[in-house]
């Protein structure tokens, strides 16, 4: 029986010579050039200081991750630094230390951060399949994938919102204070005294200034806690307790966009899935070309969103940024509504797209199966008027 003995070794040669030629991440390097990197964020680099980590490296550490799952960053960056194709395809040799993990966090977060940098390589990328003959744009599938955010339901805050305009407020305050005429002897005298009124006639001090001064405002926005707002209305004071919730006085119990949000991640919704608990998340919207399976768009939106909604403007903007000639559309029977098939058929394309059974959720809704067709007066049902009620 053979044993193995373990001992150290030099190894002359090339290591990269132990990577195999039909490795992944190898054909991606035959295909993509990923040179234009540098020349798209150099105008987010400083021209002195401390050279930084190559732009281009730190795309490419990305791409790592998202090609093999990788979604933790200190993961990501051990296993580039024991996987030798993946050390190839960032360009380090066995002797370069790798780049910490927090360079990555850094650049996306702040670098990176507003900018639309990693669409526009994106958009680059697939420019260069289209090039290689990989992507042809006549047939695209779309789909959505819902994304679970980092952040906990059950941490979910009630909104602070305001539900009076401030004319109302102003009113309200006046009628609660009021305030005792003035003697006109009185009045006189604070005026022989120096007070002066403005231009409109009003004291200054009066409360028909700042009303009128409110109103008038530009840029005010108010919500009534119906709406499904954004972090900024956080801001608005609620009708108790001076814009702090009240222990035991919650106006609803339950929790829906329109009156909780989440203060570690106030973009993302409320969602939930057929036999599944509420989660707070994002929809994944993706098309992918028939040819080689290559993604040409992403769309990411709330999780309350509906998706169908995105896939014609996903389906236009890549015509026009493209120049595809879409031919068909494929998806599943979640974006057969009415609207799409008319908004596609307009830009005359196929959609390959299973219709929506509202049946099964709305019983006022009569399935087909109910109805025949007939070529002079179009669907007839088939069931005796008299059977309606009785259904």
């Amino acid at each position: 029986m053979g044993q193995k003995v373990r001992q150290c070794s030099m190894f002359f040669g090339c290591w990269h010579s132990l990577i195999p030629e039909n490795h992944f991440l190898r054909q991606v390097e035959k295909v993509v050039d990923f040179s234009f990197i540098r020349k798209k964020v150099a105008h987010l680099y400083s021209h002195t200081g401390r050279p930084s980590i190559d732009p281009e490296v730190l795309i490419r550490i990305l791409l790592v991750g998202y090609f093999y799952g990788i979604t933790s960053e200190r993961e990501l960056m051990e296993q580039i630094r024991v996987n030798l194709a993946f050390r190839e395809f960032i360009g380090y040799e066995l002797d370069e230390e790798i780049p910490d993990h927090s360079t990555l966090s850094k650049n996306r977060h702040g670098r990176f951060k507003g900018t639309s940098v990693f669409q526009e390589v994106f958009d680059e990328i697939v420019r260069q399949c289209i090039a290689a003959g990989l992507v042809g744009g006549q047939h695209l599938s779309f789909d959505g994938t819902t994304i679970q955010a980092n952040a906990s339901y059950d941490s979910m805050v009630p909104r602070r919102v305001v539900e009076m305009s401030p004319a109302e407020y102003i009113q309200k305050v006046e009628q609660e204070n009021p305030v005792a005429p003035e003697v006109e002897g009185e009045s006189q005298l604070s005026i022989e005294e120096g007070t002066t009124l403005d231009d409109s006639g009003i004291h200054p001090g009066s409360n028909e200034n700042l009303c009128s001064t409110v109103s008038g405002s530009e840029g005010i926005s108010v919500t009534d806690g119906t709406a499904d707002t954004p972090e900024g209305d956080l801001s608005f004071a609620s009708k108790t307790n001076g814009g702090k919730e009240v222990p035991g006085k919650s106006r609803r119990s339950k929790k829906t966009n329109a009156t909780h949000v989440s203060r570690t991640d106030p973009d993302a919704r409320i969602f939930a899935r057929p036999g599944q608990p509420k989660k707070l998340g994002y929809i994944e919207c993706v098309t992918v070309d028939s040819l080689y399976n290559i993604i040409t768009g992403v769309e990411v939106i709330p999780g309350n969103a509906d998706e169908a909604r995105v896939l014609v403007p996903m389906i236009t903007s890549q015509m026009f940024k493209f120049g595809f000639r879409v031919d068909s559309v494929s998806g599943d029977k979640a974006h057969g509504e009415s609207r799409t098939y008319r908004e596609l058929l307009a830009l005359g394309i196929k959609p390959f797209i299973p219709h929506q059974n509202f049946h099964e959720t709305n019983r006022k809704i009569w399935p087909q199966e109910k109805f025949r067709y007939e070529v002079k007066s179009n669907f007839v049902c088939k069931i005796p008027l008299v059977a309606f009620g009785a259904y």
